[in-house]
């Protein structure tokens, strides 16, 4: 046995130094693939043509894999283009809240498509801001998450939240220790922070339109953090506040009587507070908007406070405004009290208050007949929702949502509802 082990040893040493050596009891050449089999010449043409295809398919998918990963695209055109928004005096004196505005969401993302084998779905970029105003746009979503690298400063990314371990193979990154959340980043890592975009928002937002900032906070958020964000749109938006009655999340006092001449060269923010599930000692939504309001600099800045994202089964009131396109159906059966002229009365969610429709962020396909396979944008529309996010730069040919938003926006970015 000693014998039969040295002479396999001696064998395997021998394949290593001399690789043009044959393997033992056979006429293959270690990597000597191209020599014969010596069986028939059939089965000589197939085991080397199942050979070669094998390896040029592997050097192939690597190939893509690395340049696709590695090189950004050109920044997409903006394909959808809404028309001039500019309020007349009829549009002026009439309620914000019965109007639609195009809306854009991947707020600051420049999307990638066509790229398999593409761990991202786009790049961030404040330039991609400025070409989603310029398309039309008079409203934008923003996803905003803790920097990885610095927790304490707000970014704007597409990230996926993944509830797993720290070792789970998503390459996540972010806090695990405590409950928090694992981020799975979708935007490649030179994303932008917020304050760079906010100034690009205010920058290019026209100042004879109303504007609005839709603004999805993700992850792990404290006092300071937000207010870090209340400093940051504070400093980008001087001189384009709302009114100060409408600080402080007190917009829903005034939305079923609001005139859009209030919101002309106003800019309004929504900020959402999307809860993390492990979060567990937040029992409502009452706790969070609580836990907010005492940000004072952060509180000082928002219009309307919404928050969402409570697993199923959680106590939560009708305070969220942010939907998701699968639960976008369960606008319609809800309503709110409208502080009206004739007093308090129970109306219709959508002519109460702003609600947003958003598409999924947390995946790579950003495609806008996608986004809305589980509910047509036409469909999200007749909710009543007043912003229905879609992706400017969706490049897809024949897209049946892009050619509902082009009939419903192509002449002005601001819609009333039922026309």
């Amino acid at each position: 046995m000693a014998t039969a082990l040295t002479n396999t040893m001696n064998s395997i040493l021998q394949i290593f130094s001399d690789p043009m050596a044959e393997i033992p009891d056979t006429s293959i050449g270690w990597p000597r693939l191209l020599s014969s089999t010596g069986t028939s010449w059939l089965l000589d043409f197939v085991f080397h043509a199942i050979i070669l295809i094998t390896i040029f398919t592997i050097i192939g998918i690597g190939f893509v894999k690395w340049h696709n990963n590695v090189f950004q695209q050109d920044p997409p055109s903006a394909t959808l283009m809404a028309g001039p928004s500019t309020p007349d005096a009829s549009m002026n004196a009439d309620i914000m809240v019965n109007y639609q505005v195009a809306t854009a969401t991947y707020g600051g993302i420049y999307t990638e498509q066509g790229r398999p084998h593409s761990n991202y779905s786009g790049r961030v970029d404040h330039l991609a801001v400025a070409a989603q105003i310029t398309a039309g746009m008079r409203a934008l979503i923003f996803d905003v998450w803790p920097n990885p690298s610095a927790p304490t400063q707000p970014c704007v990314v597409a990230m996926e939240q993944i509830q797993t371990p720290w070792y789970s193979p998503h390459f996540t990154s972010g806090v695990t220790e405590s409950g928090y959340s694992n981020w799975k980043m979708l935007t490649r890592p030179t994303s932008e922070d917020l304050l760079s975009l906010m100034n690009e928002v205010a920058a290019t937002a026209p100042v004879t339109d109303p504007f609005f900032v839709i603004l999805n906070l993700h992850g792990a958020m404290t006092v300071p953090y937000l207010n870090i964000i209340g400093v940051i749109l504070d400093t980008a938006f001087s001189g384009r506040h709302m009114p100060v009655e409408y600080a402080k999340a007190a917009a829903p006092a005034f939305l079923c009587t609001a005139p859009v001449s209030v919101f002309v060269g106003n800019i309004f923010i929504i900020a959402n507070i999307v809860v993390d599930p492990a979060f567990v000692t937040i029992a409502n939504q009452t706790d969070v908007t609580n836990g907010a309001m005492t940000a004072t600099k952060f509180a000082e800045q928002v219009n309307l406070l919404s928050v969402s994202g409570f697993p199923p089964g959680s106590a939560t009131s009708p305070t969220q405004n942010v939907y998701s396109v699968q639960s976008s159906a369960s606008i319609s059966s809800k309503t709110a009290t409208c502080q009206g002229t004739t007093g308090p009365t129970a109306t219709p969610f959508p002519s109460a208050t702003f609600c947003v429709i958003q598409p999924s962020t947390g995946g790579l396909d950003t495609t806008n007949d996608t986004l809305y396979a589980d509910s047509s944008f036409s469909t999200c529309l007749a909710t009543g929702a007043q912003f229905v996010g879609i992706n400017v730069f969706d490049q897809a040919t024949g897209s049946a949502t892009q050619s509902v938003f082009n009939a419903t926006f192509s002449t002005s970015g601001l819609r009333k509802k039922g026309t």
